[in-house]
């Protein structure tokens, strides 16, 4: 298994993932444009298939997770976790002092998995994900490194 960047070539299976784990999902525009502006896009892959990805955004020495999913058929193994050690990791070594993300309040094995990574929670947006019904808050944790 292996954390490499993201190509152009790989943003039909990542919008793929997209559709099939949110509410809301990011355009395929919304990727292009990601790689366009040079945030750091990575594909978890093994064997040459894509089993997940992540895109951050790197504000000097802080990293904003915007997006990550794993393929529903490869989730509960533990490769989120490993995505998202990768994404620490590859912050420390680019001398980062935190990392940020914000998760659905639902979304509780996303939240066990960053709890159990370290990120702390530190506040609620009210409201903030359109849901089947309403709107649903989003929960923003951090990670000092």
């Amino acid at each position: 298994m292996k954390v490499r960047a993201m190509q152009q070539t790989d943003i039909d299976t990542v919008v793929d993932i997209e559709q099939t784990n949110y509410y809301e999902p990011w355009t395929k525009q919304i990727f292009i444009d990601c790689l366009k502006v040079d945030y750091q896009c990575l594909i978890l892959e093994e064997q040459g298939e894509v089993l997940g990805y992540a895109i951050l955004m790197q504000v000097l020495d802080e990293y904003h997770l915007l997006n990550i999913a794993i393929k529903k058929a490869q989730q509960n193994h533990g490769l989120g976790y490993f995505l998202l050690q990768t994404i620490i990791e590859k912050a420390k070594n680019n001398q980062g002092k935190h990392v940020f993300l914000e998760v659905r309040a639902s979304n509780q094995a996303a939240r066990h998995v960053y709890k159990k990574l370290g990120f702390v929670e530190v506040g609620v947006r009210k409201d903030y994900y359109s849901a089947p019904i309403g709107r649903e808050d989003a929960v923003l944790y951090t990670l000092d490194i």
